[in-house]
């Protein structure tokens, strides 16, 4: 959100989710089937689906993705307020049994994988405009804050800001490697504080004229951005991106919202590229314009989710994946 805004007198009332006094941690998870073929992969996403939706999830969402390998990625989003609630939906017998017999035939171009997010919850926070609903804000209390509308306002909306400084284990990616991953079963060990960004827009309450500023003007340069961070990890830190088409969740159908899921090496490197790249800075002139120079009242919903990670607080699991997928081409491998 504040990405788009350089200063505190704005007409956008912020807002971020209220998570219980009697919540420690925040679990998001990506679950995703990966396939040159939506069709091999159908049976497969309708039992992830049944089996979410079976569980004991606090929210579920869905989303597709074409990545830059050319593989479809049907993606499930879920939330759980706590460690143990998701461990133990993991843990049913049908669930597990499901998982750990996936296929893991190189000769099909059919993969599987999912990212378990478990932070503190004072290394997460949920910012977007107004009192409409998305992400974690489906589920819980949404209050207002005046910690919006300047740059740094992701971190300070971190309560573990106040003692810790998020620090990147190191300053620059190394190359990225392309490594035997077709046929296996692979974990990746990620280090201190990885940041995961979920950045989300939603118009389906926009008018015509918001509609054709976004169509024209904003969703062409939100993907140049997208972009310049997917194909720049050395001077981003950006280990990967994936822009996604959000969808009903039961029966895949388009709806008018749009999410980028992004790990970075840490959080300095996405405020450095938001404030130096002129991509960005498009996006930020023109989001700041519709808002000062309104001829209408803006309906976009724009809005924001940020997880600091600890090292071993982001789970993974890669089945027959391309090696370029999710993490994979970073850090050290573990088989399972």
């Amino acid at each position: 959100m504040d990405k788009f805004i350089d200063t505190k007198d704005t007409t956008i009332t912020g807002r971020v989710v209220c998570v219980p006094d009697n919540v420690r941690y925040v679990v998001f998870a990506l679950f995703g089937v990966q396939s040159r073929d939506p069709n091999m992969a159908a049976p497969h996403v309708a039992a992830l689906r049944d089996h979410l939706a079976s569980g004991n999830t606090s929210f579920i969402e869905r989303s597709h993705s074409v990545d830059a390998s050319g593989y479809h990625n049907d993606i499930f989003m879920a939330y759980w307020l706590d460690i143990e609630s998701y461990r133990a939906w993991a843990a049913q017998p049908e669930v597990a049994a499901w998982w750990a017999g996936l296929p893991q035939d190189p000769e099909q171009e059919l993969g599987f994988w999912r990212e378990v997010l478990m932070p503190d919850k004072d290394r997460f926070q949920f910012g977007g405009a107004g009192d409409r609903k998305a992400g974690s804000g489906n589920f819980l209390k949404l209050a207002p804050c005046d910690k919006f509308g300047y740059w740094g306002g992701y971190r300070d909306r971190l309560a573990a800001s106040k003692h810790d400084d998020f620090a990147a284990a190191r300053d620059v990616l190394d190359a990225p490697q392309v490594r035997d991953t077709i046929g296996r079963r692979l974990s990746v060990i990620t280090p201190d504080n990885i940041c995961f960004i979920r950045e989300g827009q939603g118009w389906a309450d926009c008018g015509a004229e918001e509609r054709r500023i976004w169509n024209e003007k904003m969703e062409p340069v939100v993907t140049e951005w997208v972009g310049f961070l997917g194909d720049n990890p050395a001077e981003s830190g950006c280990i990967t991106i994936r822009d996604c088409h959000e969808q009903d969740v039961d029966h895949g159908t388009p709806v008018e919202r749009r999410s980028q899921f992004a790990f970075l090496l840490s959080l300095g490197h996405i405020e450095h590229a938001a404030r130096t790249q002129p991509t960005h800075l498009a996006v930020h002139r023109t989001f700041l314009e519709m808002f000062e120079n309104k001829l209408f009242e803006p309906q976009m919903h724009v809005w924001v989710e940020v997880f600091i990670l600890k090292s071993g607080e982001l789970e993974n699991e890669y089945v027959n994946c391309h090696p370029a997928t999710g993490l994979l081409p970073y850090f050290e491998l573990r088989a399972l």
